[in-house]
């Protein structure tokens, strides 16, 4: 496992907000729902959005519950000034693997930044920097205190084959297969990260309604001045 940095020049890169379908925990699907002026959804694709303008949202095929009506307009709306387009979970176990092997899939660059799609406070300037840094390897990945973020990562299309692998037989957390088998990856320390945030903001997501409340809180607490850095878009 490689804990340097890796190239100091950016290609162009792809991203995917891994979407997934309705929450049962939550009651709904999390993405679209308010936090402060904007859905989180659209929080996430202003930080995700590359350069390349190549951003996807990953959905789980056939869920469209019947109270949020067709999902893919109520999106369409949220991010109607954001260019982006529609991809579709791959079949088999329902994990975010799924959303991550579909962008891999669809992305029109060799790396791709996988946003998860309950994470509010998630900061462009990171994802441009774990680009950066990625370089040859297959993964760039924060790491602190003991912790990955596999959902706020890039991810090269050189992994496709191990991420494939990996989802015929899911078996843990999908960082545990980069590790175990040797995989070119970087990691992304503390002190990078901080650059960008506090960690425990920047990964904060929003699990069930009291997340939300907690969310709420978050964003009075540290306000534009800080929300403003964190906009690729």
């Amino acid at each position: 496992m490689n804990h340097s940095g890796g190239s100091t020049d950016i290609e162009p890169w792809s991203a995917a907000i891994i979407a997934g379908g309705y929450s049962k925990r939550f009651g709904g699907f999390k993405p679209l729902a308010r936090l402060g002026q904007d859905s989180i959804l659209r929080r996430v694709a202003q930080a995700v959005f590359p350069p390349s303008g190549d951003l996807m949202v990953a959905l789980r095929p056939g869920e469209s519950p019947r109270e949020y009506g067709d999902l893919e307009e109520k999106i369409a709306f949220e991010l109607r000034d954001i260019p982006f387009r529609i991809v579709y979970d791959t079949p088999g176990e329902r994990n975010p693997s799924a959303g991550i092997e579909a962008a891999l899939l669809n992305a029109r660059h060799e790396r791709v930044a996988i946003a998860a799609s309950d994470m509010p406070f998630l900061a462009g300037g990171l994802f441009r920097a774990m680009s950066r840094l990625i370089g040859d390897s297959w993964l760039a990945i924060p790491y602190y205190d003991g912790f990955y973020e596999p959902l706020c990562a890039v991810y090269s299309k050189a992994a496709l084959t191990l991420i494939s692998e990996y989802r015929k037989k899911p078996k843990g957390p999908i960082w545990k297969v980069f590790e175990e088998s040797g995989a070119p990856i970087v990691t992304i320390s503390k002190e990078i990260i901080r650059e960008f945030g506090p960690e425990r903001v920047l990964f904060f997501n929003v699990n069930t309604g009291e997340d939300l409340k907690e969310a709420e809180r978050i964003l009075k607490t540290h306000g534009s001045s800080y929300l403003n850095l964190t906009y690729c878009y």
